[in-house]
């Protein structure tokens, strides 16, 4: 796969994860066990800022950054997965970076990577909000 299908998957996955926030945040996540709908986005936020320093960067990044107020939860998710493409798209997927999988140390591995993990996250977020499972 190309690195803009990933990228059109990646923010696709994340829209439809955004509009699971504007319900209720304290939905449980059964995938993801003691989290609920806002930890979920939260923590998906945070990978998306970790990646994209990462692939800024070139280095591990600094884990952290904090979450906003839940109501802007969805707008927040939406601006680091924005931020995440721009970083993936202006790449060369093969230019030099750091992540944690044992590929070789290439942006194109954060796309599919990042593109695999909002998709499942979405579908948790989606399964959570509907409360069916």
């Amino acid at each position: 796969m190309e690195i803009d299908a990933y990228l059109a998957h990646l923010h696709r996955d994340a829209e439809r994860f955004a509009a699971t926030t504007s319900g209720r945040l304290d939905a449980p996540v059964a995938a993801c066990p003691g989290w609920d709908l806002r930890q979920l986005a939260v923590h998906t936020g945070q990978v998306h800022r970790w990646a994209t320093a990462a692939v800024i960067q070139g280095t591990r990044p600094s884990v952290g950054g904090d979450a906003p107020a839940d109501a802007d939860i969805g707008p927040w998710l939406l601006d680091g997965v924005a931020a995440l493409v721009g970083a993936l798209g202006a790449a060369p997927p093969h230019a030099p970076t750091w992540h944690p999988f044992p590929f070789e140390q290439q942006v194109w591995v954060w796309a599919r990577r990042q593109a695999h993990e909002t998709a499942v996250h979405r579908w948790d977020a989606e399964v959570a909000a509907t409360g069916t499972s």
